[in-house]
């Protein structure tokens, strides 16, 4: 896969996740308390799509950027790109947690673990993309992922 395909694709993913982020994680841990006690079987319905959808998209995103890009950046920059990897590793488990609160039952886990998920993907993409913008200006890629 050429380079400019592969910066065009998580351009494009980043965008979804990004989307992802807000229109899930957010709404989940913007609820007020009384709510989730009112809806709780919602609420632990909503999240349940919300794993089901971090699976499919997700982590198939972590896996093309562990294949074609990552490769390259730990060569290129060493430690700071193999802070994103060992992040991706966090997001699973922080996604795995989700999923063991739910089943438990447990309301202010799942909420915590949605919080830690939410805040670390966050810190993840703009400390990827800050990356990547070093990477694109180092290699002269055409191309902004702004």
């Amino acid at each position: 896969m050429e380079l400019m395909d592969i910066l065009a694709k998580l351009k494009d993913d980043h965008k979804i996740i990004e989307d992802v982020l807000h229109n899930s994680i957010a709404i989940l841990i913007g609820y007020k308390e009384d709510v989730y006690l009112k809806e709780r079987s919602s609420f632990f319905g909503q999240v349940r799509q919300f794993i089901r959808n971090y699976d499919k998209l997700i982590v198939r995103h972590y896996e093309f950027e562990e294949t074609y890009l990552y490769p390259d950046l730990i060569n290129e920059y060493g430690d700071e790109a193999m802070i994103l990897l060992e992040e991706h590793r966090r997001l699973v488990q922080y996604r795995d947690r989700v999923k063991k609160l739910v089943e438990e039952g447990d309301l202010k886990g799942v909420l915590e673990a949605l919080r830690s998920l939410y805040d670390l993907a966050r810190e993840h993409l703009n400390r990827e993309t800050n990356l990547l913008k070093k990477y694109i200006s180092d290699k002269g890629v055409p191309l902004s992922i702004d």
